[in-house]
């Protein structure tokens, strides 16, 4: 029996990035919600020319779901095998050799696309070619929803779901906690043996190097990118805030406060009312109140709050003279330096051009 004792990690040199695997290529088909349909046509044009349309729930079925390589071709590689996720459909795998009776191998993504797809060239790996069970661990159930989070490459509905966390350290702990030798199948909190990609910076890998719970962390072999973007949506109505002189002076101050106002949650958009007139069937933005913490805490959640941009006092030129755009920064643990970014390529840089 494998047991892995010890958890490995992948780092980057930069922080995020997308990664051109051969392998997603061919097996690209995924979306992060399940394509509706009403007839096979719909989701050979939208998703796979091998993906059918479920009659019961009206949506494409994932065409790899018993693997990337023996959709390709059937006679080279058999069916990947089966997982601790396979319960209900075991036709889509075939069960693993007793003779290689291994642990089933767990890998903990991050919050982004490469992260998600480098566990899915994983899992192709483990399951298809080694024959070894792998899954991937998406944090349980998503409380907004009520429904279980899942991130897997052989999802049978074509879709996955970003984990609730940048880096989850604790679960690669929890992999390697006494009593548990590695196995994850009887824990109830995020567990895994494997985290794709580390930004270098993080601290915790060499922490857990140095207390023998993880296998000395390797690079990836590929340097991350850095983007801020702005929505095409914004840019139709003003074309000019689609370069450095439109960012900048004195003279944009008002057009950037009052075109990037402030993001606000559920909860903040409902509070802006006292009487809780908003937040109802009738309201657009709202169809209800949020009934707990994640969804209060949430800036979008679909088919019940769009989300919705507010003028702060930061954002109102009439109350506050020093008035700006709001910036959406990458979350809390990847190491983005937003401010010395903006100096150089919006200040700086024509200058010297």
């Amino acid at each position: 029996m494998l047991r892995r004792k010890k958890a490995a990690i992948f780092r980057t040199n930069f922080c995020s990035s997308t990664v051109a695997f051969t392998i997603i290529v061919l097996c690209s088909s995924f979306t992060s919600a399940a394509v509706q349909c009403n007839d096979d046509s719909t989701c050979h044009e939208l998703v796979h020319p091998n993906s059918n349309c479920d009659r019961s729930t009206n949506t494409c079925l994932n065409p790899f779901a018993s693997g990337c390589l023996n959709a390709y071709d059937t006679e080279l590689y058999e069916k990947r095998v089966c997982n601790s996720d396979d319960d209900d459909r075991s036709d889509a795998c075939i069960i693993a050799d007793e003779l290689r009776d291994y642990f089933e191998i767990r890998i903990v993504p991050g919050n982004w696309e490469s992260s998600i797809m480098t566990s899915w060239v994983l899992q192709i790996l483990l399951s298809e070619l080694l024959h070894v069970p792998c899954t991937i661990e998406a944090g349980g159930v998503d409380e907004s929803t009520g429904k279980e989070r899942k991130s897997s490459l052989y999802e049978l509905d074509n879709s996955w779901d970003y984990v609730p966390w940048v880096y989850n350290f604790d679960a690669l702990y929890e992999a390697g906690s006494s009593g548990r030798g590695g196995n994850c199948l009887n824990s109830d909190k995020p567990c895994g043996h494997v985290m794709p990609e580390v930004n270098q910076d993080q601290t915790m890998i060499y922490t857990g190097e140095e207390e023998n719970q993880f296998d000395p962390s390797s690079g990836t072999g590929y340097i991350g990118s850095l983007l801020f973007s702005v929505s095409d949506h914004t840019l139709e109505n003003n074309p000019a805030l689609g370069n450095h002189y439109g960012l900048r002076g004195e003279e944009n101050r008002a057009l950037l406060a009052d075109t990037f106002r402030t993001p606000i949650t559920w909860a903040e958009y409902c509070l802006l009312s006292l009487d809780y007139e908003v937040c109802n069937e009738d309201d657009t933005v709202a169809q209800r109140l949020p009934v707990n913490e994640a969804e209060s805490n949430s800036y979008f959640v679909e088919d019940l709050y769009t989300g919705y941009f507010h003028l702060a006092d930061e954002n109102n030129c009439e109350v506050n003279p020093n008035c700006t755009g709001h910036f959406v920064n990458s979350p809390c643990g990847k190491c983005f330096c937003s401010i010395f970014s903006f100096h150089i390529y919006i200040y700086i840089l024509p200058l010297t051009l």
